[in-house]
């Protein structure tokens, strides 16, 4: 079967090809060591039932020199972040209500969220010292989060990596792709995802500049998102909080940024982000 390679962000091989008569994407394993985390991706999303989204097909699961592999529907359709180019602003509540419909009756309070987001911030510090004294930013990103109680976490189902550039939008249907394992699941984590790029731009950190039409629906969207949160039990403090994951996500970035371009405008969100915080 001819396939046409892909780029993707977790290292893993993307590659368009068949299955039958349709379109597929196969998702390969990067490496061995990675077989585990590709499995529960790929059963996350098998799992995954919502009134409101869609996700691709699955259609084959199987082993390739070693690698684990899958073969899903192809969605020939227009990230969010491109959408919200040209959506009109109107349309955005209604887009933005899709998101957070659920949240006031999804997730339990977790009396052990704070050990685990601790453990996981000692594991950052580790792996952003490698051996070098950190830069201001990564310091003072540290120093808030060591600050932050997590006593308002919400413990539920989530995406794992609810970015722009993993929601396709097809005839006005809604697809959420490339669902991750991650170390805490939350709906609060799933919002963080979306503030990353509502307020780092991330989706569009390769354009040379974000228009003003898109940095309106930018602010549409942010309000929208942050009101619905607002308006439940504890809602200021989830929302402090999720300020807090986002700025453990920028952290999670950096040990894999190698271009010094991506790395400087990762701490400059990082700075952005404790301003907002103190």
């Amino acid at each position: 079967m001819d396939t046409i390679e892909l780029v993707g962000h977790s290292g893993c091989r993307l590659e368009i090809g068949r299955h039958d008569d349709r379109l597929c994407v196969i998702k390969t394993s990067k490496d061995q060591a990675y077989n585990d985390r590709l499995r529960r991706q790929c059963e996350k999303q098998k799992s995954f039932q919502h009134s409101l989204f869609r996700t691709p097909e699955i259609f084959t699961e199987h082993y390739e020199t070693e690698l684990f592999a899958f073969s899903m529907e192809y969605v020939n359709g227009v990230t969010l972040a491109e959408y919200l180019k040209h959506v009109e602003i109107s349309v955005i509540g209604d887009l933005v209500c899709t998101f957070t419909r659920d949240i006031p009756h999804v997730g339990t309070y977790d009396p052990d969220a704070g050990k685990i987001f601790s453990q996981k911030i000692q594991e950052l510090k580790k792996v952003n010292l490698s051996g070098s004294e950190m830069s201001e930013p990564i310091a003072r990103a540290f120093d808030v989060l060591d600050a932050h109680a997590w006593e308002h976490c919400m413990s539920s189902r989530c995406h794992g990596d609810l970015t722009f550039e993993n929601i396709i939008i097809q005839d006005e249907k809604i697809y959420l792709i490339d669902f991750l394992d991650s170390f805490y699941d939350s709906w609060m984590m799933d919002v963080a995802k979306l503030l990353q790029d509502v307020e780092c731009r991330w989706s569009y950190r390769t354009e040379s500049e974000v228009g003003e039409n898109v940095e309106i629906r930018l602010l549409v969207f942010k309000q929208h998102l942050l009101d619905a949160i607002r308006f439940t039990e504890h809602g200021e403090e989830k929302i402090h909080t999720i300020y807090h994951m986002l700025l453990v996500n920028l952290l999670r970035i950096l040990p894999y940024t190698h271009e010094k371009h991506v790395r400087t405008y990762v701490e400059k969100e990082i700075l952005k982000i404790i301003r907002l915080l103190t």
